[in-house]
């Protein structure tokens, strides 16, 4: 007896997730124009998504108390808004690979 199809979105995103991840940071040679446009516009979001986070917390460190509990979060979201934009930038740099 054959196995019937797989309709859950649980299980096929993680099924499908590699292949996403692979084609938008690597491979940008062998993209169609169809899946260059999304990447780029993924990549896009992403990139002015860690720029803004970036942006507030240098803004609140240069604002606000060097000595406080929210510098912790502020440094926090330095880094998380560095990695964002490194993400965002590998994306962009796929996307004009051609």
């Amino acid at each position: 007896m054959t196995n019937p199809p797989d309709y859950d979105p649980i299980r096929k995103s993680w099924r499908e997730a590699g292949s996403f991840n692979f084609s938008w940071l690597r491979n940008g040679e062998k993209l169609t124009w169809t899946q260059r446009i999304g990447f780029a516009i993924i990549s896009f979001l992403v990139f002015s998504s860690g720029l803004l986070v970036e942006t507030l917390a240098i803004n609140s460190l240069i604002n606000g108390e060097l000595l406080s509990l929210g510098t912790l979060a502020i440094i926090g979201g330095i880094l998380i808004g560095l990695l964002v934009l490194i993400l965002g930038l590998l994306g962009l740099r796929n996307v004009l690979r051609f």
